[in-house]
């Protein structure tokens, strides 16, 4: 912008431009300059990071179940689905836990993910109830979901 202002400058003294038109092309360019320095809140950097992992210091797949449903109360689906995921590597057996892992990864659109977690939860509770209607429910938000996640 400098360069511009003074080759608008040369070009009105060696009378290549007009003098109203060499004043407008300087103030354009002071004011662009002006938004450019304006602008710098506008591309703040955050020297923070927000990372979505259980808390490593857990134990017990019964606490980080909690911890689970209470994020899921929060809307946190993705710090809930990775807490329910680390209660499942210490409990794998419960059922229940992958039926609320499926729940997790259909509200954050990892819908495959929820119906393979859904299946495991069948396959160690073939009499559940509820796991039909879940399927049926994850099915049909995976129908209506215009950009689902892989």
């Amino acid at each position: 912008m400098s360069f511009d202002i003074l080759w608008s400058t040369l070009r009105w003294v060696y009378k290549f431009l007009g003098p109203f038109s060499a004043i407008v092309d300087v103030i354009a360019d002071i004011a662009g300059l002006a938004f450019v320095f304006a602008s710098d809140r506008d591309f703040a950097i955050n020297d923070e990071r927000m990372v979505c992992q259980p808390d490593p210091r857990i134990k017990g797949g019964a606490e980080l179940n909690r911890r689970a449903r209470l994020y899921r109360m929060e809307g946190k689906w993705a710090l809930a689905v990775a807490y329910w995921r680390a209660a499942i590597g210490q409990m794998p057996n419960r059922p229940e836990f992958y039926k609320s892992v499926a729940i997790g990864y259909a509200q954050i659109g990892y819908y495959q993910r929820a119906l393979n977690a859904l299946a495991e939860a069948l396959r160690q509770s073939p009499l559940d109830v509820e796991a039909p209607r879940i399927k049926e429910l994850i099915e049909d938000k995976k129908k209506n979901d215009p950009r689902p996640r892989g």
